[in-house]
């Protein structure tokens, strides 16, 4: 796990021997997203994912720029905007569905 998002904090001897790979890190609930269940569907299914908010084209600069800075910024892509599930409202008291979220921070 540490090649994809980075060795946060170093772990003493004792859990670094029974986790060297640093899984149980990363199922820790600090590390957790609370997201309404609709989204988790969608998440689940595959229609929506969740990526780092860099401009496109990118570029090694803005990753590394990205990647860097303090605080992360991200944004929803939709990969089936076909989906049925796209049309739903996100809410009752607006009139957004899904599919708006397209590309927003």
């Amino acid at each position: 796990m540490d090649a994809l998002f980075g060795r946060q904090k170093d772990l003493n001897p004792v859990e670094e021997e029974r986790d060297p790979e640093g899984i149980a890190e990363f199922f820790a609930p600090q590390n957790r997203l609370l997201i309404y269940s609709e989204v988790e569907k969608l998440l689940d299914k595959g229609h929506i994912v969740i990526v780092p908010a860099i401009e496109e084209p990118l570029t090694k600069e803005k990753v590394e720029e990205w990647n860097a800075a303090q605080t992360k910024e991200f944004k929803v892509k939709i990969i089936a905007p076909e989906a049925k599930d796209m049309a739903l409202q996100i809410y009752m008291n607006t009139q957004e569905t899904f599919m708006g979220l397209d590309e927003k921070d």
